[in-house]
């Protein structure tokens, strides 16, 4: 399949209705099929092998867990049209065995794309394929621990490929060749670090040192995903990895190591977040990135069969306010900067803002899609000297609405005892 920007003329692109109807339709459709309660490891092996009835689906064991347990991929597409010339989006899920919601939303996403006789869906999939691993990890889910049956944590075991699951999971990429791949976690809302205390997703960031169309395309995603996700009522925060950081975190493997567009996806857990809820936030994040694949690499046909599905009506526009204005907080007697420096943002008025981004000696590092944001910065990670800080308000379809900066000064050897 030839690689292509998708030309926005003609037919409605299905890319473009999936998340047009998402809150109206399919987002909830989806998620419909989430259970209140996380279900067995052997419940959700019989869902699976009960969805294989169906024509779209193909069930395959791609390996085994260290006791044993079958791997399971599930792959949803259209038969009728061949693997390759469609855009294929992998995910992974339960690396972690207490980490409910990323497999709920791959069952749900599989029952609902192998089942619906919709016109978007089966439209979709003449473009799409779902490529699903819904338990990475099947001894951890059984014994209810976070590692797996050697003690290992799968998410640290990525650049070694150590663990019987990683390496199961890796030529199982290898074959599909994905144009994206998403890693599905949770973490406690009560961690004690402030950049973790919201849904937040870690991806690979312009300027990364590698090539600039991967950066770009992850870009984009995220600036898609910080959209909605604030539309549908999700906080979130996203941050970038670079070159030379460790690869041993699967979404950083697959980025920085393999080139492949690759997405981590944190659902907080407490503080009332049902499993649907979080569910719901691993759905629209794949239907997202999913939608941004699309639009990169589908190349329509001549006489492309794209079904047209009206976009609903957009919202009545607020009054206008005039453009917004960003300011910025920095500690008063912290001009020279020693270890956690908190960079606190500030867009009023917010109607038209999207997200906030976050941006270190012109390398975008964050955005969060509150108005009023902070910001958490490791100045030890940066060589001592001045350091260019921007803040800029950004719409939805990534315009800089206005910027605000500051220049600080960062000294370790304090810091470092020296």
């Amino acid at each position: 399949m030839r690689r292509g920007r998708v030309s926005s003329g003609g037919a409605l692109l299905v890319a473009l209705a999936c998340l047009g109807v998402c809150r109206a339709d399919i987002l909830g459709g989806i998620v419909s099929h989430c259970p209140a309660q996380s279900p067995s490891f052997e419940r959700v092996v019989a869902q699976l092998r009960a969805l294989q009835m169906s024509p779209r689906v193909e069930v395959a064991t791609i390996g085994v867990s260290r006791q044993g347990r079958p791997l399971l991929q599930v792959t949803v597409r259209d038969p009728e049209v061949p693997l390759e010339s469609t855009v294929r989006v992998f995910i992974i899920a339960r690396q972690h065995g207490t980490e409910a919601s990323g497999t709920t939303a791959c069952l749900a996403l599989a029952k609902h794309f192998a089942e619906s006789q919709g016109e978007l869906e089966q439209a979709l999939l003449r473009q799409l394929t779902w490529v699903l691993v819904p338990v990475a990890n099947p001894d951890g889910m059984v014994a209810g621990r976070r590692n797996n049956a050697a003690g290992a944590d799968l998410n640290r075991s990525w650049g070694t490929a150590a663990q019987a699951e990683v390496k199961a999971i890796i030529r199982a990429v290898e074959h599909v060749r994905p144009h994206a791949l998403v890693d599905m976690h949770e973490l406690p809302a009560s961690s004690s670090k402030a950049a973790y205390r919201d849904n937040f997703i870690q991806t690979i960031g312009p300027g990364s040192g590698l090539t600039a169309s991967l950066g770009q395309e992850c870009k984009s995603a995220s600036a898609r995903l910080a959209s909605w996700m604030g539309q549908v009522g999700y906080p979130l925060r996203v941050y970038y990895d670079t070159a030379g950081e460790n690869t041993q975190l699967c979404h950083r493997y697959f980025g920085l190591a393999r080139r492949i567009p690759s997405y981590l996806f944190e659902a907080k857990t407490g503080g009332g977040r049902t499993l649907v809820s979080r569910t719901r936030f691993h759905v629209l994040g794949a239907l997202v990135v999913a939608d941004s694949a699309l639009h990169r690499h589908y190349e329509l046909p001549a006489e492309p069969q794209v079904a047209s599905v009206p976009l609903p009506a957009p919202p009545a526009e607020a009054a206008p306010q005039g453009p917004p204005v960003v300011e910025l907080e920095l500690p008063r007697d912290q001009e020279t900067a020693r270890g956690e420096l908190s960079v606190v943002a500030k867009a009023t008025p917010a109607s038209e803002l999207a997200y906030l981004q976050l941006q270190v000696d012109g390398v975008v590092k964050a955005l969060a899609t509150s108005a009023i944001q902070t910001f958490p910065l490791d100045t030890r990670v940066y060589p001592d000297g001045e350091h260019r800080i921007v803040v800029q308000a950004c719409d939805d379809c990534g315009r800089v609405l206005a910027e605000a900066a500051v220049t600080v000064l960062v000294d370790n050897r304090q810091e470092a005892g020296e």
